[in-house]
């Protein structure tokens, strides 16, 4: 008995000692596994991110996500360092000493930066940068869905609710620098909206606002 509490013991130490380089995240379905991002820091703390996680275009891209982290002595802080419990998605974009993410606009098919933060720690703990603006304009945008637009809020079929696609699309263009596909953004006029059309324009609407008030958006 006494060489088994010994032995219990001695692997309680190994865990903790481990601890720096291993956490166990909780899956979807109550289950555990390793976290596929780890991040240690000059000052000795490891940083674990734990969410969903893919691979998309050769970039880790993360959503509904935490940031745990693991002191110099082996044991976890409380809270977390940063967490996104919805699914906006980030990319990351450095792990080496610090962990840097870029929040991502949807844009259809598209995936472009927005804002950027850099989570680094010191001595007092690691801590997130306030947010700075990445953004990157999306290539191949069309002026053909300006007239297309048009139809839905002018033209023949005005009433009728366009496709969210086509909302995607007038996004893109107004990302891009467009000023009348950005005017559609700010006062939609006679165009009507529901459903998926609705929550796209809204989405794009919010962030086209918030990247014209940081001088971020193209013009």
């Amino acid at each position: 008995m006494r060489e088994l509490a010994l032995l219990v013991f001695c692997l309680s130490v190994s865990a903790n000692a481990a601890g720096t380089t291993s956490y166990l995240c909780e899956t979807e379905f109550s289950g555990q596994e390793k976290s596929k991002i780890v991040v240690h820091a000059p000052t000795g703390q490891t940083m674990f991110v734990c969410g969903k996680f893919k691979k998309v275009k050769g970039f880790n891209e993360l959503s509904a996500f935490k940031v745990f982290v693991i002191g110099s002595a082996g044991k976890k802080l409380p809270g977390t360092a940063f967490q996104n419990t919805s699914t906006q998605a980030y990319r990351v974009t450095n792990t080496v000493g610090s962990l840097a993410l870029q929040e991502l606009i949807t844009i259809g098919k598209d995936r472009v930066p927005s804002y950027e933060i850099d989570i680094a720690c010191d001595e007092k703990g690691c801590r997130r940068s306030a947010p700075k603006c990445a953004f990157t304009p999306p290539k191949g945008a069309s002026m053909k869905t300006l007239e297309q637009v048009k139809v839905f809020s002018s033209g023949a079929k005005r009433g009728k609710v366009p496709p969210a696609k086509l909302i995607d699309a007038l996004a893109k263009l107004a990302y891009a620098g467009n000023e009348e596909a950005q005017n559609f953004f700010r006062d939609r006029g006679s165009l009507s909206l529901d459903g998926a059309a609705s929550d796209a324009y809204f989405d794009h609407q919010a962030m086209l606002t918030k990247l014209k008030k940081d001088n971020c958006l193209p013009e």
